[in-house]
Order: structure tokens, then sequence, then C-alpha cells
């Protein structure tokens, strides 16, 4: 038996039940984008790659999609962890999994273990919700950081008779 969902911040987080023992139960498929995810089967497509010796999948906040697919990945001898394997990765999952289903974020850490042998999800949950410096986001341009936006002004209907336009990539002068 299960009880309702948490309330976190004002908001009912459906991905979160608690167990009668008092638990979090993590095993659980969660949903990212309104599609539910098994965390077994990204594991699963993980494993497959020959720089993944263990992988454990687990839900990290987002602001647009509620949750994204994150991986914490301990790495086979002779790979270092770093961008270029963490782009090595991100383009498996991309050739493995459906497009909803992709590792969106990738940490390279040893994973917390119980005396049985059983990965503890709960403390990799906290550690997601923690946050990180170390993690890597697909998407994000792993080689350099990102410049900065350079504000245009532009003649508009704006009050003041101007528009603020943010561009990413210096425009030609007229």
């Amino acid at each position: 038996m299960t009880l309702p969902p948490l309330r976190i911040e004002g908001r009912v987080d459906p991905r979160l039940f608690i167990d009668e023992d008092g638990s979090l139960d993590h095993d659980d498929p969660f949903k990212a984008s309104d599609y539910k995810i098994s965390p077994f089967e990204l594991e699963s497509a993980l494993l497959e790659h020959e720089a993944v010796a263990e992988a454990a999948v687990v839900p990290a906040p987002d602001p647009l999609r509620l949750a994204v697919p994150k991986a914490y990945v301990v790495l086979t001898e002779g790979w270092e962890p770093g961008p270029d394997t963490a782009k090595v990765l991100f383009e498996h999952s991309r050739a493995v999994l459906a497009p909803y289903k992709r590792i969106r974020r990738i940490e390279f850490a040893e994973l917390p273990k119980a005396i049985s042998g059983k990965i503890r999800r709960i403390e990799l949950c906290e550690r997601t919700a923690a946050g990180s410096k170390d993690e890597y986001v697909e998407g994000q341009k792993l080689e350099r950081p990102r410049r900065p936006l350079r504000e245009r002004y532009t003649q508009g209907a704006a009050p003041g008779g101007r528009r603020i336009r943010r561009t990413a990539e210096p425009r030609w002068p007229r």
C-alpha cells in the first residue's frame, strides 16, 4: 500500500510515493515530459556501451519537463571521466533509445551500495536534489563555456520607444 503523493513547494509531485515502512520507492518508473520512463531500461542501454561498468538512473528535476533521466556512471578501465566520454555516452543513448527516453544528464561517480550489494538510489536522488557541478548536460557545448548574451536596442512599440533583443551571436552593423 502506498500513501498519497507528497506535496513539494505547493505542488503535488506524482513521482514520489511513501511505502508503509516510510521509505521512498525509487525503482519504479518516473515521468518525464508526461512519458513514463523505466530506469532499468535506460541502465540496460547504457551497459551496452564498452565504457560503462555500472550505471544507475534517477530522475533529476527540470523546470520544463518536471524530471529528466540522470545517469550515474562508473567507467571501465581505460576510460577517463570528462567531456569527451560524456559526449560519447550521449551519442550512444541517442542511437539506442527513443528521443523521449534519452539520458539528459550524466555524472561520473562511485555508486553508493548497501551491504547486500544493491545500489542505494535514495542517496543518488538526494545527491541529485542537492545539485552537482560535476554533471554533464546533453545539448550543452562540452568543450567551451557558453558566450554571454549581447543586448541590442531596436526601435519598437515598447514603452519608451525601445525594445531589447537578446542575441547569442553579434549582428553585422547596418
